[in-house]
């Protein structure tokens, strides 16, 4: 119904003006090298050769959780709950950096606050 539909159309666009804050601009722009090729240790995962900063992962689990909050209060303090453990996973395997995963979690944060604003929702908290 028309309900659900915007509901998944405003987690989809959040999640798209994430992954074009991060991946588009922000990444490319900033270059950063991940840890391990700095660190000279070898991560928990293949390593990759993106750049660093953002943590996209972290930045798109919060852009969800922060939408998924402003369409329903309990799904979304559940949603932020697994975007921190994303954001821990990506330390603790070793892929980023400490300021990487709280810069994704602000850009999530802030990408699906702009599309939630533009839907016309009120942001709950």
């Amino acid at each position: 119904n028309k309900k659900w539909r915007k509901r998944g159309f405003l987690v989809l666009f959040s999640l798209l003006a994430n992954f074009l804050a991060c991946n588009v601009v922000l990444k490319p722009l900033l270059d950063r090298t991940r840890p391990y090729y700095v660190l000279d240790y070898t991560p928990l995962i293949p390593p990759v050769g993106d750049p660093s900063f953002p943590s996209g992962h972290t930045a798109a689990s919060f852009a969800a959780a922060t939408a998924i909050y402003a369409i329903n209060r309990n799904w979304g303090i559940a949603a932020y709950i697994l975007a921190t453990v994303m954001g821990f996973s990506r330390l603790y395997l070793g892929v980023h950096f400490p300021t990487d995963v709280l810069a994704g979690a602000l850009v999530g944060t802030a990408a699906a606050g702009i599309v939630i604003r533009l839907f016309g929702l009120k942001q709950r908290g």
